[in-house]
C-alpha cells in the first residue's frame, strides 16, 4: 500500500541536528515518505543529503535561501500524499510515531489534526507536555490550550494536505507558522490526540538559533493578540452557546498573552539580548503583565538575573514537571 503520510523536514545549517531528526523519520515501523528540503545550506549538509538513498525519501534543494513562510509554501507545493507532518530539523520521533498517528486516526476518521504528546525538552531535561482526549471539537481544543492545558507541537501534528492550501500561505508578518495553521485547521472539525509521548520537541537547546527565542518581545506580544483573538472569534463562532461566557474567556486570553509573554523575556534574556534593551521592551508591554501577576516573578528575572540563573531556574520547573530531583544553582 503507498503510503499516505509525509513527514517533511525544512533544513538550512544545521547538519548534525538534521542527522537525527532525519534518522528518526525513516526508522518508523510502518512506511512513510520523508521529503526533506535543504534551504540554502552551505555547512555539511548538502553532502550529507548527497550520502543518503532510501525508497521513501525525496530530496530537495532551495538556493539561494528564502524566508521560512516562503519555504513552507514550497513544501505545500512538493506534498504528494494526504497527510503530512512537519518535522523541525533539531526535533526527532519516536519510531511508532507514525504507527499510532495512523491508529489514533483510524478510531477517529473525521479529525482534521491527529496529534501525539509530546516531549518537551529544555537544554538536558524534559517532561511530557500537556495532552487532550481521544478526540475534541476544534473550538473545545482552543478553550483549553488558552486554559495552558494543551501543549500541542507542530513536530506532533499530522494534517491534511488540503486543509493546508485551503488555510493560505502563511503572511510574511506572522512568525509561528505552526499556530498561524493548526487555529485554522481545527475550526473545521475536531482534533485527535495520542496520549503517549511520542515526538521530542526541543524548546531550548544549546545552539538557540530558532527565530522564535530571539523574537523581539513586543513583536511577540502583537502576535500573541492576534492568536488569541483568532481563537476567541472561533470559540465564540462554534462553541454555540456551549462555550464559557465572553468575560471569562477574555480573561483566558490575557492569562494566554500574559504567560508567553513572561516566557519571552527569559529566552530573550538568555539568547543575550541587553538588559537594558529588554526593560524597555517589559516597559512598553507593562500592561499584559500588570494584569496577570503571576507572571511578575519571572519578567522581573529575566530582567535582572544572570543567564545562568534563569538557566537554573528553567530547568527546575521542567524537573518538577518531570517529577524529578532539582539540583542546586
Amino acid at each position: 500500500m503507498s503510503p499516505t503520510f509525509t513527514i517533511v523536514i525544512p533544513t538550512v545549517n544545521r547538519e548534525e541536528l538534521l542527522r537525527r531528526a532525519v534518522a528518526s523519520a525513516l526508522n518508523q515501523t510502518v512506511p512513510t515518505r520523508v521529503l526533506v528540503s535543504d534551504n540554502g545550506s552551505t555547512d555539511g549538509t548538502q553532502a550529507f543529503l548527497a550520502s543518503l538513498e532510501h525508497p521513501l525519501l525525496t530530496k530537495k534543494r532551495i538556493e539561494p535561501t528564502i524566508s521560512a513562510q516562503s519555504h513552507g509554501r514550497r513544501l505545500q507545493e512538493w506534498l504528494e500524499t494526504e497527510w503530512a507532518v512537519f518535522l523541525s530539523d533539531d526535533d526527532c520521533l519516536d519510531i511508532n510515531f507514525m504507527a499510532a498517528i495512523q491508529a489514533t486516526l483510524a478510531e477517529h476518521p473525521t479529525a482534521v489534526i491527529v496529534y501525539s504528546r509530546a516531549m518537551v525538552h529544555m537544554w538536558d531535561v524534559a517532561y511530557p507536555g500537556a495532552a487532550g482526549p481521544g478526540e475534541e471539537e476544534g473550538w473545545e481544543f482552543f478553550q483549553a490550550f488558552l486554559e495552558g492545558k494543551r501543549e500541542p507541537t507542530w513536530c506532533a501534528m499530522a494534517l491534511r494536505r488540503q486543509d493546508l492550501l485551503e488555510a493560505g500561505p502563511q503572511p510574511e508578518d506572522r512568525i509561528i507558522g505552526d499556530m498561524f495553521f493548526w487555529i485554522r485547521i481545527a475550526a473545521k472539525g475536531t482534533v485527535a490526540c495520542c496520549p503517549r509521548p511520542l515526538s521530542h520537541y526541543w524548546y531550548l537547546h544549546a545552539a538557540l538559533d530558532n527565530v522564535t527565542s530571539g523574537t523581539p518581545l513586543r513583536t511577540w506580544a502583537r502576535e500573541c493578540r492576534v492568536q488569541a483573538a483568532e481563537m476567541e472569534e472561533r470559540i465564540l463562532r462554534n462553541g454555540q452557546g456551549r462555550a464559557m461566557p465572553l468575560g471569562q474567556l477574555r480573561r483566558l486570553e490575557r492569562g494566554f498573552i500574559a504567560r508567553s509573554c513572561a516566557n519571552q523575556v527569559l529566552w530573550n534574556a538568555i539568547r543575550g539580548r541587553s538588559r537594558w534593551a529588554l526593560v524597555q521592551d517589559v516597559v512598553r508591554c507593562l500592561p499584559l503583565f500588570l494584569a496577570w501577576p503571576s507572571v511578575w516573578a519571572r519578567v522581573i528575572g529575566g530582567c535582572v538575573l544572570p543567564k545562568r540563573l534563569i538557566r537554573w531556574r528553567v530547568e527546575a520547573v521542567v524537573r518538577k514537571k518531570a517529577g524529578r530531583p532539582v539540583p542546586a544553582p
